[in-house]
């Protein structure tokens, strides 16, 4: 099939943009042409910035208070308790646990302690996730030639402290449903800068702690599996408990964290906790219903954007989330003054609409038969307002999407609008015969686009890089669970 555009006169900017471009190339080349200049000498220091915390007690209400405001609630957690190298269990270590666990829900009720699930104790959401917590605690043991402990008027450096324990948190989540989630792991090592101050080095930052001589515990176990479980179950929820800590954003681990949560995260979940920042800094309604990027949390995120220095394209980007998540906000309100924080996976589903239905057809009827050369119309219908997107397949199997496009760009389409393919700027025709070739259209509620990779939303009436509608379709599905879909395929005769 054939599609035709109507001549348009060569646009100066393109002109521009390649004097541009070989200005730039003047510009390199002349960089690398010239003498490279010598780099500043640097002296690194012998310890990184030391920060001293009395007790993880502030530390624990803080990211309490993260957990409310992030809306983190009934995560449901087995201890499975914390063992020694040889395996022996640690009944000191479990009672740690739990009241850190319970210090961390004291406001929010983010975590949820149950027993190891039976198929009888699953409760009414048998597929929502169950995360077993274990952990494994190593008795450091100081190398021959490591220094001794510095009396305590002595500045602790790295390199003076000697190892006490370590220990490994491991957070393995699964669900009845069968789906696992990617587990979470954290690896924490104490050390003695002196006879009463133990450090736990943690993103470039080293944290001075009083060391716990309870008779009952280990030396400083106690700090230890707090800080470990801080970062563990901050991991889990993801939300930014290195501010608690005072460890800074810019921090390579902690960019890295930012970007595998961004990156790991389901789409809808990723609209809806962006939604949920946007209405804390008061960006969003507080009343706004989550989980849809619809036209009002583009514009939300377009003006929060513009504010912060960010590309205006009202898209959930990773810079976004990024500035949102270690922006300072606080819970939004309901009218009646309550904090909603109510979590996207615990939350309860709109009311019931009825479902969505697209209608595709064509001049010729549901199965068209047209002759070579012969124009073919598409006729779209949707019951409901919603946003349409439609891709036609050639018979060598090239794609392009064929609308929204350049002469109709906004793809949302009232309801029982007869949307006709294509429009008087643009035709098409069959130039084979003997081949079929199709269309699939999709309609949404939602703006799909805004979350699709370039390869499967490129521009307009261009071949795109994907051969397969099925892609197309599942990345929208993955997208919107209640997508509606329709396909007309069309046969060509001499």
């Amino acid at each position: 099939m054939q599609h035709t555009l109507p001549k348009r006169a060569p646009a100066p900017i393109v002109r521009r943009r390649i004097r541009l471009i070989g200005l730039v190339g003047v510009v390199v080349a002349g960089c690398v042409a010239g003498k490279p200049a010598t780099p500043p000498i640097t002296t690194q220091p012998d310890s990184p910035p030391a920060k001293p915390i009395a007790s993880f007690g502030p530390v624990l209400a803080c990211v309490d208070q993260l957990l409310l405001a992030h809306g983190r609630q009934g995560i449901r957690i087995v201890n499975q308790g914390i063992v020694d190298d040889s395996g022996q269990g640690r009944p000191e270590a479990g009672e740690i646990v739990t009241t850190t666990i319970a210090a961390l829900s004291a406001r929010s009720h983010a975590f949820t302690p149950i027993d190891p699930p039976t198929p009888e104790s699953t409760g009414s959401n048998p597929a929502a996730p169950i995360h077993n917590l274990r952990g494994l605690l190593t008795p450091s043991t100081p190398k021959a030639d490591a220094a001794a402990p510095t009396p305590p008027s002595a500045t602790p450096a790295r390199n003076q402290a000697m190892p006490l324990l370590a220990l490994e948190l491991a957070i393995d989540s699964s669900s009845s449903s069968g789906k696992s989630l990617p587990p979470v792991t954290t690896k924490n090592t104490l050390s003695a800068s002196n006879n009463t101050t133990g450090v736990i080095e943690k993103a470039g930052i080293l944290l001075n702690i009083p060391l716990d001589r309870d008779p009952a515990t280990s030396v400083g176990l106690r700090p230890l599996i707090e800080l470990s479980l801080i970062e563990g179950l901050g991991r889990l929820s993801r939300v930014p408990y290195w501010k608690c800590l005072d460890v800074p954003a810019t921090a390579p681990e902690i960019r890295q964290q930012v970007r595998e949560w961004y990156e790991h995260m389901p789409i809808r979940e990723r609209t809806t906790r962006a939604q949920t920042m946007l209405q804390g800094s008061g960006y969003l309604a507080s009343e706004y219903k989550q989980g849809i990027l619809d036209e009002e949390s583009r514009l939300a995120i377009s003006r929060y954007q513009s504010d912060n220095g960010l590309i205006a394209d009202g898209r959930v980007t990773l810079d976004l989330y990024d500035r949102l998540l270690n922006s300072d906000w606080s819970p939004a309100r309901d009218k009646s003054g309550a904090s909603e924080t109510a979590p996207a996976a615990n939350a309860a589903e709109p009311a019931s609409v009825a479902p969505l239905t697209l209608k595709l057809t064509t001049t010729h009827g549901k199965k068209p038969v047209v002759h070579v050369g012969e124009k073919l119309q598409l006729i779209a219908t949707l019951t409901d307002t919603a946003h349409l997107y439609c891709f036609y397949q050639d018979h060598t199997r090239a794609i392009m999407r064929i609308f929204p496009n350049r002469f109709r760009s906004d793809p949302r389409v009232a309801a029982g609008e007869k949307v006709t393919l294509p429009q008087e700027d643009f035709n098409l025709r069959m130039d084979q015969p003997d081949v079929s070739e199709r269309v699939l259209c999709l309609a949404s509620r939602r703006a799909v686009d805004a979350t699709l990779s370039p390869r499967l939303y490129p521009e307009d009436l261009t071949p795109m890089a994907t051969r397969s509608l099925e892609e197309i379709r599942a990345a929208f599905g993955k997208a919107d669970d209640h997508l509606a879909d329709d396909t007309v395929t069309v046969t060509a005769i001499p």
